[in-house]
């Protein structure tokens, strides 16, 4: 804050909750007058940062990446009930905001990989029934660039189209960042 900084993400190539006294950092920085923003796999979420932490983030984006438990479990390498925790948090969360009647951006984040593309659908609904303002749709960061996507490039775009048509609302976005990514 005195070097000028006047926000701070919380993000990495890891899980920021995982650090014993993310709390209290957390906490911190929204004293110190810093806004705050969170990427989150969204499992290890206590009631206090639910309710009285996260709510007063600027934003906040859990990643799911993906429409179904058995996916879920599969992709993040974790007990398939952690699927339902997460959702449950992401609802509980949304909750918080609304009742203190915060600014906090809440969404989910989908990176559309082979193993997933087939529950981009199902993905967007279970985000939006969540409470959460928007879902972001993106493709993975790959050496082999669209290589992965050749096939299914067509089938990824259509379900993203019939998503938003089906779900998206005054109070729910699709965020499509996914031919962004692939064509870049």
């Amino acid at each position: 804050k005195r070097a000028g900084v006047l926000a701070v993400q919380f993000t990495g190539g890891g899980e920021p909750t995982v650090h014993k006294d993310h709390e209290s950092i957390f906490s911190r920085a929204l004293e110190t007058g810093l806004k705050a923003s969170l990427v989150s796999n969204g499992l290890q979420w206590s009631v206090a940062l639910r309710s009285d932490i996260l709510p007063r983030f600027s934003w906040v984006r859990v990643s799911v990446d993906a429409g179904s438990p058995v996916t879920y479990s599969t992709i993040r390498r974790t007990s398939i009930d952690n699927f339902d925790k997460v959702l449950a948090h992401i609802a509980d969360l949304a909750g918080y905001i609304k009742t203190q009647g915060t600014d906090c951006n809440l969404g989910v984040g989908y990176v559309v990989t082979p193993d997933n593309y087939r529950e981009v659908i199902e993905g967007v609904k279970v985000a939006s029934e969540t409470g959460a303002r928007y879902i972001r749709l993106s493709a993975m960061f790959n050496p082999d660039g669209e290589v992965p996507y050749n096939d299914i490039y067509e089938s990824i775009k259509a379900d993203i189209r019939e998503a938003r048509m089906r779900y998206e609302s005054r109070t729910f976005s699709v965020i499509d960042l996914f031919g962004e990514r692939v064509q870049d």
